[in-house]
């Protein structure tokens, strides 16, 4: 128990360290990266109700009507690209 929260509190401070000024950014964004979500009350990203995970699924209906979601998409899918590629140059500080 002792050592899971070691872990925990290790990581979160090197989560925090890593993921900080790509967050900012996107957070300070003013360019939408809104795709729409499903419809339907499901959750759009995690676990299930039979414990599985499900991924987003992308659904241009719940845009404003006559939105085109590519560039959304587009800045969605650079975010996404450069936090992967902090978290992957970042291999070195990861606590061990």
């Amino acid at each position: 128990m002792l050592m899971d929260q070691f872990m925990k509190l290790m990581a979160l401070d090197y989560l925090r360290s890593i993921l900080r000024a790509p967050v900012k950014q996107i957070m300070e964004s003013s360019e939408s990266c809104e795709v729409g979500m499903p419809s339907g009350g499901e959750r759009p990203l995690g676990i299930n109700s039979d414990d599985r995970l499900f991924s987003l699924q992308i659904s241009p209906a719940n845009l404003p009507k006559g939105a085109d979601p590519t560039p959304n998409q587009n800045r969605l899918q650079a975010h996404v690209s450069h936090v992967l590629s902090v978290i992957f140059a970042s291999v070195e500080q990861c606590p061990p």
